[in-house]
């Protein structure tokens, strides 16, 4: 199904009670996907105050029925087919610097076309739940090897197995992870961690990430020199394929 910037009669509702946007001479107008099951964007009105810095991939706050919305703006332009009698004003802008970036704004367009959604969907499936809601900050709980824990990693490797290896891995972040992120990394409950705080060897805290730590993922890690013989098994046919440019399948555990 091809997509039009604006496909009216799709809502009935989309005549809004909120005032009438005022179509001043150059007046700008930004394509905004929303979180709904409809395969269109909507077009609304950007207020001179927010021309200078609205760019694709920031989020704004647009009127849509009797409610408000969160929306993800995709384009800005000069000129747009809507009636002028359909168009509305975009009520606030929520960021200073894009949340997606082109590539994830090319990512999620092609997710919708290829799973059949609408672009707003995607983009909510690939944003943090905080900037779906419009908020800036979460409070999370994140976790780190307490100094001089390394001492006790020998002694964990045959007795404690789930231990040792969030034990190991903290050693290796070197720093701060998200305990979410750990579980879901290692396959592994909160219990171990826990633990591993009761005794000393682990510090749990909490903090609040602002927009930047909740869009760059969990905590970095140093690449290292050289693959294991067990990965370079598993990389060698999968290179051989790309090299082939031979399409294939290959399951990964």
């Amino acid at each position: 199904m091809p997509r039009t910037a604006h496909q009216p009669g799709l809502f009935a509702d989309v005549e809004l009670d909120a005032p009438r946007a005022r179509l001043e001479r150059g007046a700008k107008f930004a394509r905004v996907a929303l979180n709904l099951p409809v395969r269109t964007e909507f077009t609304y009105v950007v207020p001179s105050a927010l021309v200078p810095g609205l760019v694709p991939g920031m989020r704004v706050q647009v009127p849509f029925s009797s409610r408000r919305e969160i929306g993800v703006v995709v384009d800005v332009g000069s000129e747009t087919d809507v009636g002028a009698a359909k168009l509305r004003e975009i009520a606030k802008r929520l960021d200073e610097e894009p949340v997606v970036d082109a590539t994830l704004l090319g990512l999620t367009r092609w997710i919708a076309d290829e799973y059949v959604c609408s672009w707003g969907e995607a983009l909510a499936a690939v944003l943090p739940s905080p900037l779906k809601h419009g908020r800036h900050a979460r409070t999370v709980r994140v976790v780190r090897a307490a100094p001089g824990a390394a001492a006790a990693l020998g002694a964990l490797e045959h007795k404690r197995e789930q231990q040792f290896r969030v034990l190991r891995t903290l050693l290796d972040l070197d720093g701060a992870i998200e305990l979410r992120e750990l579980c879901r990394k290692l396959n592994v409950g909160t219990s171990p961690i826990e633990t591993l705080a009761t005794n000393g060897l682990a510090l749990i805290e909490r903090i609040e990430k602002d927009i930047a730590d909740l869009l760059g993922g969990g905590a970095s890690r140093v690449r290292p020199a050289a693959l294991t013989d067990e990965q370079e098994q598993v990389l060698a046919p999968i290179r051989a394929a790309v090299d082939a440019r031979r399409g294939a399948a290959f399951l990964l555990h």
